[in-house]
């Protein structure tokens, strides 16, 4: 029993001996003043041991909340990390260190999930861990990193326990963390330093390997210690089968001879020298390799290995094959005859001369044929002294030759002894004679071929020329007989449109397909121009090859009809509309093959069929057309000419069948560009049947997508229109169609006028001819985009109305700052088109 036990039992006694006092009192016994005081004193004495005992007590509660102090600053910061998890594996408790270790403060640790804190990627080993500590009762230990925020990660060695309560359930987990983290770094540099030796020491295998010469290293006993792969080829021997001998029983295996054969004594073998301090240097000798009576000669050096302090602790000798160049200077004397023989004999002119000076050292006798002077002339003399080429080309030679090292087929004019003048092809390098620094120069007379070339720049010069006429030719062409043309269809137009009768519309009828056919051979004319001149492109844009072939035999219906002919066509189920190609190309191929067939068909009837052809892909489709007539057909000696420029099978009738012959020429021409091809099977009076193929692309994006709308379909609100146009004929006609659209328009006649105009009023859009008086079109036009007048808005609307059909030109016109243009004759429907998406 302790202290406070007693007293506490002394306590409980007095407590009794008074309560007993007191109930003598009142139970009448007496009571004596012994009694009394003795019950007093004792009680005295129990109140100063009471106050002993309290005093004590204070002091240990003072001593304990000192130890506490203590602990909890051990706790604090002890050199290990230490937290209390819940069994939900919250942070119930942790110390300083640990916080540390986490990268926060204990506010926020606390309450918080250790789990949240590992490296992304570790976290399945830390809960496996916690696992295997709770299911086995051991303590894992395991290395991972925790992340901080703003600072780097942080290694630990974590050691994770799991507490059970008295009923056996998990009660909480303690964890201890070590910092490692300089330890991992420390064994990361240590990695990394093995890493470097490692590839070092494999660099300085490789590169002991690479050289071409054998390397030998010897120990002080004259073992070899190391050598390289070169080393091992010239001697015949691999290094683990000579490391551990002994010089002597080492230096049995190999045949070593003087270079005059003699015996080589052991004493003058270039290894052992080296290791007595001696520094040996390119010295030869014979060698007899493993398994082999075909000595060689070895070039070997060698020299003595010393350490810091100047002692030699070992040798490094080098070997080399030189059989080849003691071969080599043996040969090199023939070489010289042999040289010297091909230098003076060569058809080309070769010569020697010094860098520095110029002077020339040696040339052949071509040389001296070519320029006319005598050997003695030219030995010790230069170029320019000779007169042969100007100083300053001699210099320029000279300055590129130590430059780069060399010229290779450059062509100079040479000056004969004569004063005739020579072109020469000449190639020169610098070559080392001795200690001499030289050029060596060879080359051609190549004037003749210089010559022939002229002539034949020249001679394309002119060809282009003339294709350059004949383009502007066309291109004029076009111009001229596009104008009146517009005038005329305008009017005809007008007419139609103004006349009620029957006859009139008959007569003008016949007048506007008279115009179409003038227009059908214009465009012919300039497609076939385009189409040998390689400059006619393939447009690439959705089409419906149903709406196509409709198109085209719907427009000779009328034709086979007052014909008595059946026109018919049939397009096979499985041809897709989502196809990509030239429509207009292939619109007027069709055009061309059915409506002769039409022309050449009396009676019977014409059948148009469309097929897929054999060739097929994901991405392009191969179509055929079929179109069978039973017309007059084509003989059989005319059939391959059909295909010709101007050619007609049937010419002796041209009144009856007109044309110019180039529809099927202009036809066979596109077809091949759209990678097909076309042929003919005819029967005179029989009829022909006309098969060609095209490949056309497959867009699978546009497979399903409904047809867009076109510009033709809106109704444009009436516009305030500039037409800038000298023509009166053009005038009238545009004016009109104008207005009969409900546009208000302005007349210029020049290109100035124009810009009097659009400075003075506001308009919508501009139509602007490029052929007018004072100013063109064109150049209005950029003054317009690029310096307008004051009130003339720069960004204004201009479609460009033009004669001209050539595609370079329509670019031409785009880049100068056009935004659209119309070719002549106008026509209502692309007129308007154009100006929707325009002012869209």
């Amino acid at each position: 029993m302790n202290h406070y036990n007693k007293k506490t039992t002394q306590a409980d006694k007095l407590r009794s001996r008074a309560e007993e006092l007191i109930k003598q009192s009142k139970g009448g016994s007496p009571l004596h003043i012994t009694d009394y005081k003795e019950l007093i004193h004792e009680l005295e004495v129990h109140q100063m041991e009471l106050e002993v005992q309290n005093e004590e007590l204070q002091e240990a509660y003072q001593e304990q909340a000192k130890w506490h102090q203590e602990y909890q600053k051990l706790y604090e910061f002890a050199p290990c990390g230490y937290l209390t998890l819940n069994p939900r594996g919250i942070i119930t408790r942790v110390n300083q260190t640990a916080v540390n270790l986490l990268g926060t403060n204990k506010k926020i640790a606390l309450n918080s999930t250790l789990s949240k804190q590992v490296m992304s990627g570790w976290t399945d080993i830390f809960l496996k861990a916690r696992q295997q500590a709770l299911e086995n009762g051991e303590k894992q230990s395991i290395e991972l990193p925790l992340k901080r925020e703003g600072v780097s990660p942080c290694w630990v060695l974590m050691e994770i326990d799991a507490e059970r309560n008295e009923n056996g359930k998990l009660s909480q987990w303690r964890v201890v963390l070590l910092d490692i983290t300089e330890r991992k770094r420390n064994e990361e540099e240590l990695r990394a330093t093995q890493e470097k030796a490692s590839r070092q020491a494999r660099e300085y295998t490789l590169a002991m390997n690479s050289i071409a010469d054998g390397v030998v290293f010897y120990d002080t006993s004259h073992k070899i210690t190391r050598m390289n792969s070169a080393a091992e080829s010239t001697l015949g021997f691999e290094l683990q089968e000579i490391r551990s001998l002994p010089a002597h029983d080492r230096i049995n295996l190999f045949n070593l001879r003087g270079i005059n054969g003699e015996a080589m004594p052991r004493e003058k073998m270039a290894g052992l020298r080296a290791l007595q301090g001696e520094v040996v240097t390119n010295e030869e000798f014979l060698f007899y390799p493993k398994n082999s009576e075909q000595p060689i000669v070895l070039l070997s050096s060698a020299a003595p290995m010393r350490d810091d302090t100047g002692e030699i602790i070992g040798a490094i000798q080098t070997i080399t094959d030189a059989t080849e160049k003691k071969q080599t200077r043996e040969a090199l004397t023939e070489s010289e005859e042999k040289f010297s023989k091909a230098f003076f004999k060569s058809p080309g002119f070769m010569f020697i001369s010094e860098a520095d000076t110029g002077r020339i050292i040696e040339v052949n006798n071509t040389s001296s044929s070519l320029i006319g002077f005598d050997y003695k002339e030219i030995i010790g003399r230069t170029f320019p002294e000779l007169g042969i080429i100007s100083p300053e080309t001699f210099n320029q030679l000279k300055q590129t030759i130590i430059r780069k090292r060399r010229i290779s087929n450059q062509e100079i004019p040479l000056t004969t002894k004569t004063g005739e003048i020579r072109q020469v092809n000449i190639s020169i390098e610098i070559i080392h004679l001795g200690r001499k620094r030289c050029f060596i120069g060879m080359g051609y007379d190549v004037t003749d071929r210089v010559q022939a070339e002229t002539e034949l720049i020249q001679a394309i010069e002119q060809a282009d020329a003339a294709n350059r006429a004949k383009s502007e030719f066309l291109s004029n062409m076009s111009h001229e007989i596009r104008t009146p043309m517009n005038g005329i269809m305008g009017m005809i137009q007008l007419a139609r449109k103004n006349t009620e009768e029957s006859k009139a519309e008959e007569y003008l009828e016949f007048a506007c397909q008279s115009a179409d056919h003038l227009m059908d051979l214009i465009n012919d004319v300039l497609d076939l121009s385009k189409i040998e001149a390689g400059k006619l492109e393939l447009t690439h844009q959705p089409l419906n090859i149903h709406e196509i072939t409709k198109s085209c035999v719907e427009t000779f219906r009328v034709k086979a009809r007052n014909k008595g002919l059946d026109l018919d066509y049939s397009i096979a189920e499985d041809i897709p509309t989502n196809l990509v190609g030239d429509a207009g190309h292939l619109r007027q191929v069709l055009l061309n093959v059915v409506g002769n067939a039409v022309k050449f068909t009396s009676q019977g009837g014409v059948q148009v069929e469309v097929s897929r052809g054999s060739g097929a892909g994901d991405e392009k489709i191969q179509l055929q057309y079929q179109v069978r007539d039973t017309g007059v057909g084509i003989p059989k000696n005319k059939q391959a000419a059909i295909f010709k420029s101007f050619e007609q099978a049937h010419s002796s009738n041209h009144a009856e069948y007109e044309g110019t012959g180039l529809g099927l020429t202009i036809s066979k021409k596109l077809i091949e560009l759209m990678d097909g091809d076309i042929r003919v099977s005819s029967h005179e009076g029989q009829g022909s049947t006309f098969t060609f193929t095209l490949s056309l692309g497959v867009d699978h994006s546009i497979a399903e997508e409904p047809q867009m709308e076109t510009g033709k379909d809106k109704i444009l609100k009436p516009l305030r229109i500039l037409m800038a146009e000298d023509s009166r004929l053009n005038q009238i006609y545009i004016l009109d169609l104008l207005t009969s659209q409900g546009h208000s328009t302005e007349l210029a006649e020049t290109g100035r006028e124009a810009l009097e105009k659009l400075s003075q009023e506001r308009f919508d859009l501009v139509l602007m001819d490029i052929r007018m008086p004072e100013m063109d079109g064109a150049k209005a036009t950029w003054i317009i985009r690029n310096k307008p007048p004051k009130g003339v808005d720069p960004k204004i609307p201009i479609i460009a109305l033009t004669a001209y059909a050539l595609k370079e030109e329509m670019n031409q016109y785009l880049r100068n700052g056009f935004n659209a243009y119309l070719t002549k004759p106008v026509d209502i429907e692309e007129l308007n088109s154009t100006m929707t998406k325009l002012l869209d």
